[in-house]
């Protein structure tokens, strides 16, 4: 338990600071909005950029493979919690 709660903050954090787009510390409905708008919707250059800095963990302008392995981790982690039994990774 404790394993999956580490893991999934570390997802939390990571997705608040991707839609915190003026960099408050805090999330209102539009930035909530836009997330997830760029996540599926707008330019390819929008919708990578965005999927970038989600896994550009210390942005550092780098996606190491360190950070990928870190968020592929965190991702099966918060899914196998929820019960369901379809992720293909």
């Amino acid at each position: 338990m404790i394993l999956w709660f580490k893991h999934s903050n570390r997802c939390l954090v990571v997705f608040h600071r991707t839609f915190d787009i003026n960099e408050s510390g805090e999330l209102d409905f539009k930035e909530f909005l836009i997330g997830f708008a760029r996540s599926s919707k707008g330019s390819l250059e929008d919708r990578i950029n965005w999927w970038f800095n989600m896994y550009d963990c210390d942005r550092d302008g780098f996606v190491t493979l360190d950070e990928v392995t870190k968020m592929i981790q965190a991702g099966r982690l918060v899914f196998l919690h929820s019960g369901s039994s379809n992720f293909c990774l």
